[in-house]
């Protein structure tokens, strides 16, 4: 049997290297990023849980809500900065620790579910 262990750096990198996910570090602790189709997607890990966000231009709030409402687990929220825009995000726990075939599968839902998201709104 194979036991859940913490998530750390070195297993999320190795899990994103198994998918082909080159992540690069940022100045900001606990957050990587990684050039994905022409998108930007960020990979921040928080003692608890792994959130994966894309952001994407503008689009209106009836699409954020049906992107919402679709049984994808990914939540769009319009942002209000110098440039407006629209941040997909997916996250999944990890308190309880999961092992490397967990990590790797909740890694690759993620990224489908937040390009699908993205398809649906753009």
């Amino acid at each position: 049997m194979v036991c859940p262990m913490e998530v750390t750096y070195p297993r999320l990198l190795a899990a994103a290297r198994t998918l082909g996910v080159q992540l690069t570090p940022t100045p900001t602790a606990r957050l990587w990023v990684a050039n994905l189709n022409d998108c930007l997607v960020q990979f921040l890990s928080l003692p608890s849980s792994i959130v994966l966000r894309m952001d994407l231009p503008e689009v209106s709030i009836p699409a954020c809500n049906d992107t919402n409402a679709s049984p994808l687990f990914v939540s769009a929220a319009l942002i209000d900065a110098p440039a407006p825009l629209t941040r997909l995000e997916y996250n999944f726990p990890t308190a309880a620790g999961l092992t490397d075939h967990q990590l790797e599968h909740l890694l690759k839902t993620g990224l489908d579910h937040l390009f699908a998201a993205r398809k649906q709104l753009l």
